[in-house]
């Protein structure tokens, strides 16, 4: 299901925001241009401005015909759509949600929204994942942030609006009752305005542009009064009538650390070969995107060997240019280039993840925030095995490198190794944390038919290098009486001497 952001030309900040939101979430948009009361015209404006409870203000009048124009939207594209004010913060199952309102044929309207008001619901609640329900939403007082219509609900409000007139935005919503109409439990949404309510950190602050102007003055003001006297009967009636059946409650938002401000991750590597560390990356970024956050790869070179999810953006910052500058002070000189390259790219990150010795290098003298080294291996033994010669000098460059920044180790080995080469020379936090492993992906692989496939075989699965050490395997294997075949999957720089 799409989303339909109502969105002024003016701002892009909003915009911004929400483009953020919903690339994070993993959910398609389309902007829709909102109407500008600054260049409504007076016509326009004494067309739609007297049929409500009161005389609206111009931006009243331009705000309902923007959501007008999302209604004639859902109606052209005969599917539901999330209509989106710019300012609604969605928590991080909200598209999980979507799918299973896909499925849904029984509403015309359903809103994912609370405002800290009181709605009237159904106390009969209808399941729609393992957290979120659906109840039958009897009476609501405002709010038209963020819900999503169907086709059928889109045919309803405009009819409403040619044969009623303008009002509103949420009250045409709120006030159509010969429609089903549904509310997400716990809520999905909230308005920015209303972060404080429920102590979210409010990840943009907003100014409304609709309520900065006074109300006109209504010429014949016993004409709005009856109005607005037979709007509140109805009202009355309504909830006396669904007395038994329904609940006056607060719709409460769902977990508040789902609603806390995204955060942009900028994970660092050298390239993304089809490796260990590489895939690690690749796992991690789509993990923190299905979670609602915004993750970037940034890579120095641009060689992908592996699948990269469509939602995970690849930002390639070429260091090819610099490899005339020694390496001693290569970093040095690069980092601030590199970081402008990054705010450029994704804006100042949250948090910098720094993955393997040439991204290592580099980050080591960043000034982006937070920034991360990810440790994915014993640092002793892999100088050991690559550096025999410049063994001393490189433990000794690796020492002062690991000692600026914070590091996380993926086992408990590697953080054991880390601390003992660095003995008590870093103040700064290690830690170990675990290498992300995405189980469906796994789990879809292995029920995949390989036409080549060797059965009844010992298979090894690694990169060809020296630290998987596949000439033991081969020496090991050829030593004992064995009828199953030594199969190798993997590529490296090993990979010929191996096969010889």
């Amino acid at each position: 299901m799409r989303a339909l952001v109502i969105n002024l030309a003016r701002s892009r900040e909003r915009m911004h925001f929400q483009s953020s939101q919903l690339e994070g979430l993993g959910i398609e948009f389309e902007r829709l241009e909102a109407i500008d009361a600054k260049q409504l015209d007076r016509e326009t404006y004494e067309k739609n401005a007297y049929y409500w409870e009161r005389p609206l203000r111009d931006t009243e009048v331009a705000c309902c015909l923007s959501h007008a124009t999302a209604w004639k939207h859902v109606q052209q594209l005969k599917e539901p759509c999330l209509i989106l004010e710019d300012d609604a913060l969605l928590c991080s199952q909200t598209k999980e949600i979507l799918e299973a309102l896909e499925k849904q044929t029984q509403y015309d309207c359903i809103s994912l929204e609370t405002r800290g008001r009181k709605k009237v619901v159904s106390k009969e609640k209808e399941p729609l994942t393992d957290v979120f329900k659906i109840s039958k939403l009897i009476q609501d007082k405002s709010g038209a942030a963020a819900y999503v219509l169907f086709p059928s609900g889109a045919e309803i409000l405009l009819e409403k609006l040619r044969t009623q007139g303008a009002g509103l935005a949420d009250a045409l919503i709120t006030t159509t009752y010969h429609w089903k109409h549904g509310q997400i439990e716990p809520a999905a949404a909230i308005q920015l305005d209303c972060c404080h309510l429920y102590g979210i950190e409010c990840p943009l602050e907003t100014q409304t542009h609709i309520h900065h102007k006074d109300k006109p003055k209504a010429k014949d003001p016993l004409r709005f009064y009856w109005r607005r006297f037979v709007s509140q009967l109805s009202i009355a009636f309504r909830k006396l009538s669904f007395l038994k059946t329904t609940e006056s409650i607060q719709i409460k938002p769902y977990h508040i650390k789902n609603f806390e401000a995204r955060k942009t991750i900028a994970l660092v590597i050298n390239d993304l070969k089809g490796n260990g560390a590489e895939r690690v990356v690749i796992t991690l970024a789509s993990g923190f995107r299905k979670s609602g956050h915004q993750a970037h790869i940034v890579c120095f070179k641009r060689v992908i060997e592996l699948e990269i999810p469509e939602t995970v953006p690849v930002h390639i910052f070429s260091a090819k240019r610099f490899r005339w500058i020694p390496r001693a002070i290569r970093g040095i000189i690069i980092a601030p280039w590199f970081d402008y390259f990054v705010k450029q790219k994704i804006g100042t990150p949250d948090l910098v993840l720094s993955n393997l010795m040439p991204s290592d290098r580099l980050l080591a003298h960043s000034k982006l925030p937070n920034v991360h080294f990810v440790i994915h291996n014993n640092t002793r033994d892999e100088i050991s095995k690559y550096f025999p010669e410049k063994k001393q000098s490189e433990l000794a460059i690796r020492k002062k490198l690991y000692s600026k920044k914070p590091c996380v180790c993926v086992s408990q080995g590697v953080e054991n190794d880390l601390r003992l080469l660095l003995e008590r020379d870093s103040n700064k936090p290690i830690t170990t944390i675990y290498n992300p492993v995405d189980v469906k992906q796994i789990t879809q692989a292995a029920e995949e038919s390989v036409d080549d496939i060797v059965p009844n075989a010992i298979l090894h699965v690694g990169k060809f290098n020296v630290a998987k050490r596949q000439d033991r395997l081969i020496r090991a294997y050829a030593a004992i009486d064995c009828n199953y075949p030594l199969v190798f999957l993997g590529i490296g720089p090993l990979l010929q001497k191996t096969k010889d």
